[in-house]
């Protein structure tokens, strides 16, 4: 992978984002993350990441992330074990692992992440990841009865505090279900069974959008009602508008969202339908 520095921005900034290790992706060694992401995904990575060029800009994110994770790296208490990479065999992979921090049977990992994905509430994928975590560390005779999620809100604003369901403050820490040991592996085994058979990525693993259809004002830039249908929207707008003749309706077409703003082998998938768009970029 090329990280460009088209803006000529500080070169400690691209080295940050490289690292110290080599990320070439290897078929027999399995992430947690790739894991649990999209098989599809993980082999358009295994074909294309040599390939890849990704502005150093759009790595800030990241870049946070990883600073912040050092930190708590450095000042972690002596009998904590922080960032100690585990593998271990299984399935046909090598799997790895590399928890944040864990002391007296609590697991805890950190996450800088947006204020709005603290109000949509717990991320599947994090209960997922933490639990194969716990897993690992179970597999070479470490308990664990308790996971935290330590989330560090990036975007946070103190003058929404007072709003229902807004976070009280930037860091928070957020309990993590505990899958028990066994379903654990059944799903671990379900995941690396999807990765040896290959199929495009779901809607789910899309972040697909349907296409809606607002009732709208002229004049006026929110909806009345955004409905499924058109027929949908006809129906209602026909039932609930006295106004008719300043009435109409907006299709708002869905989208793959991850698709088209987060994954960045796209170009290259032969099921992705922006491909052609962003080929041309």
């Amino acid at each position: 992978m090329e990280i460009r520095n088209p803006n000529n921005l500080p070169e400690a900034l691209v080295r940050a984002a490289i690292g110290d290790k080599d990320h070439t992706p290897d078929p027999h060694r399995m992430s947690v993350t790739d894991l649990i992401d999209s098989p599809w995904r993980r082999h358009l990575k295994q074909l294309h990441y040599g390939e890849l060029s990704v502005d150093v800009e759009d790595m800030t994110w990241l870049l946070m992330g990883k600073a912040f994770h050092l930190l708590m790296d450095k000042y972690a208490p002596e009998e904590a074990v922080s960032e100690e990479k585990i593998e271990i065999p299984y399935g046909g992979y090598t799997l790895v692992g590399i928890p944040d921090v864990h002391k007296g049977g609590v697991l805890y990992d950190y996450k800088t992440t947006s204020a709005y994905s603290f109000i949509l509430g717990e991320k599947i994928e994090w209960t997922q990841q933490l639990n194969v975590y716990r897993w690992m560390l179970n597999s070479i005779r470490i308990e664990i009865n308790k996971i935290q999620i330590i989330a560090v809100l990036r975007d946070y604003m103190p003058r929404k505090a007072a709003e229902p369901d807004y976070p009280n403050k930037p860091l928070i820490a957020v309990d993590i279900p505990l899958w028990t040991l066994e379903d654990t592996q059944k799903y671990i085994d379900s995941r690396i069974e999807a990765h040896k058979n290959l199929e495009p990525c779901s809607p789910e693993e899309r972040w697909a959008k349907p296409t809606t259809f607002a009732v709208k004002m002229k004049g006026v830039k929110t909806a009345k009602r955004v409905l499924n249908s058109k027929d949908e929207a006809a129906e209602w707008m026909v039932n609930n508008i006295k106004d008719m003749k300043n009435a109409f309706i907006e299709e708002r077409p869905g989208e793959d969202s991850k698709c088209l703003r987060y994954c960045n082998y796209a170009k290259w998938c032969q099921y992705n339908r922006y491909k052609e768009e962003m080929n041309e970029e």
